[in-house]
């Protein structure tokens, strides 16, 4: 950019560069680069983990869930990328890293408008995949064995009426008699799988 300022003849050219050069500079412009590669970073682990990985329907939700817990901790505090902007960023000499002058004023994060940012980008992450708490998505989290009840009593009533929705739903790749069967293999499946009464 700088070497475009400098050669360049044509007012409409450093004009523009000038313009680029003075938004590439502000704090707050690599205040929000960084912010950006923390909130990538959980999104590409996110990424990573559906290419990789063969997930239960149950088991999306609960990666989207722990997706927006990262994106909502970064509300909180600082993430690894924008810690390492306010510690390399010198209020004082508005110099980034002891190399590049950076203009404009440094807000606190507590004041910034990073949690609003984040608050959006976490609620879009709730609101695309909501799909998964209503029927008849939300029915498959009978299977997630980890959200098990861990009383017997309890265990004994989990999941029955999603099984039934369940049945239901395939009704018609499924026969009068494996509906029923399904409640009463589900009821096994759970009893098979109880340790002990706590």
């Amino acid at each position: 950019m700088e070497e475009i300022l400098n050669k360049s003849k044509r007012a409409d050219e450093v004009g523009q560069a000038k313009a680029i050069l003075g938004d590439l500079t502000q704090v707050k412009f690599v205040k929000y680069i960084h912010l950006m590669l923390d909130v990538l970073g959980a999104i590409s682990a996110t990424s990573k983990l559906f290419q990789v990985k063969d997930l239960m329907i149950f088991e999306v939700k609960a990666a989207m869930d722990t997706l927006f817990s990262k994106i909502h901790a970064m509300r909180q505090e600082p993430g690894e990328n924008l810690s390492v902007f306010y510690e390399k960023y010198d209020g004082e000499t508005k110099m980034f890293d002891n190399r590049l002058a950076l203009k404009g004023n440094m807000i606190p994060f507590k004041d910034d408008k990073v949690s609003t940012l984040l608050e959006k980008i976490g609620n879009y992450v709730l609101k695309r995949f909501s799909d998964f708490d209503i029927p008849p998505l939300s029915y498959v989290k009978v299977f997630d064995f980890l959200a098990w009840p861990h009383r017997l009593t309890e265990l004994s009533l989990f999941g029955n009426s999603d099984i039934k929705a369940l049945c239901q739903l395939f009704s018609g790749a499924m026969s009068e008699d494996e509906q029923k069967k399904g409640t009463r293999r589900m009821a096994n499946i759970k009893s098979t799988g109880f340790v002990s009464e706590r």
